[in-house]
């Protein structure tokens, strides 16, 4: 058995906080559905599992609704879609859509009901919304036919849990309990396998298209081959993804002399700027000679698709070369004080001034 997992194509996702960049991304988003697609035909897949949140929202509309079913139906092989906790099995939503009807190779797995597959069963775990925490694997069955391959598809949070905890939750230890060769989850945003006696038998594929600068893994499909009953399975796992997400920058008290051209060195090679988002941090004191740097990072930076700088940290002002003045009298006085005599008065000193503007920020914090 050969197939393709993938969950959270978030179609419809509003990235209202990326402003005019959030068209394109949206965009990107069914882009990158059909690459999976194209992978799934590419690798003669037995069949594409998507494992939740195929939508962002059940208010996705209705364009977007017809425009994954397309995709889906142009694929020779079969197609099973899971909901997750963003587009649950609920009255009145997304797959009530008639464009399901149009395509005759894709099955809804609305009802934890077991799905028939050549060689084995499919054993769909659907998040049916919000509620109290309860495990969605916990109508599966002890494994009874040793001969047929088993698959669990589930959406959620793969402990471990406390009382506390809400909605759906997958035991880690839900292959084991049923059975199950491999565990398709979604929910997890970046890709993740999980095993045990050094076997992965349940994994999270991660979303195919980075939804945010903090996913560590994503822009995944996995290629599964499970070979026999109770055999290891294979996990590959493929590139999809559209766009690239890149966080960078510096969080320092004092920054070396040279790092905000090192930075701005870095964004000017980066390549594909049209297809990519940054996020560009930087904390620590700015120089005065350094202001001209900081402008063209953010000259560069208004090449890519989207970018963000968040700068915070003191400045040295312009003829301000010991900004002791703004320091709060007792100890960090004293301390600016000491160094500068331990400089020999050195009053042109970018160290001196340094260590006084990371002084300054110090003292903030400390309030």
């Amino acid at each position: 058995m050969r197939f393709i997992h993938t969950a959270d194509w978030r179609i419809g996702m509003r990235a209202e906080e990326l402003g005019a960049a959030a068209a394109p991304v949206r965009d990107a988003r069914l882009r990158t559905a059909e690459n999976v697609c194209a992978l799934a035909a590419r690798e003669q897949a037995d069949f594409l599992l998507i494992a939740g949140d195929t939508f962002d929202s059940h208010p996705s509309g209705a364009v977007a609704v017809e425009r994954v079913v397309a995709t889906l139906a142009s694929l020779p092989c079969p197609v099973y879609v899971l909901p997750g906790d963003r587009d649950p099995a609920q009255p009145g939503g997304v797959w009530e859509h008639p464009a399901w009807r149009t395509a005759p190779n894709v099955t809804l797995l609305l009802d934890p009901t077991p799905v028939p597959l050549a060689g084995g069963v499919l054993l769909p775990c659907p998040h049916s919304g919000p509620g109290a925490r309860h495990d969605s694997t916990a109508w599966i069955p002890t494994r009874e036919d040793p001969d047929e391959i088993r698959i669990v598809a589930a959406h959620g949070n793969a402990g471990p849990f406390t009382a506390e905890d809400a909605g759906c939750f997958i035991p880690p230890e839900v292959a084991e309990r049923t059975g199950a060769d491999y565990v398709a989850l979604g929910h997890c945003r970046s890709t993740a396998l999980f095993g045990a006696r050094g076997i992965a038998r349940m994994a999270y594929s991660g979303t195919p298209e980075s939804t945010g600068f903090g996913d560590l893994d994503s822009g995944n499909a996995l290629l599964v081959s499970v070979p026999a009953p109770g055999a290891a399975p294979g996990i590959a796992s493929r590139s999809v993804g559209q766009l690239r997400w890149c966080r960078l920058g510096f969080d320092e008290n004092v920054t070396a002399p040279g790092r905000f051209a090192e930075l701005a060195h870095t964004l000017q090679r980066m390549p594909d700027p049209a297809r990519t988002l940054v996020e560009v941090v930087v904390n620590g004191p700015l120089m005065e000679h350094e202001q001209e740097e900081m402008t063209r990072i953010e000259r560069i930076c208004a090449r890519f698709l989207y970018a963000r700088i968040e700068r915070a940290g003191p400045r040295a002002e312009r003829g301000e070369k010991i900004p002791a003045a703004r320091l709060p009298p007792g100890l960090a006085t004293d301390a600016g004080g000491r160094g500068k005599s331990l400089l020999g008065g050195a009053a042109e000193s970018s160290t001196l001034t340094r260590g006084l503007l990371a002084l300054q920020v110090l003292a903030h914090k400390a309030g």
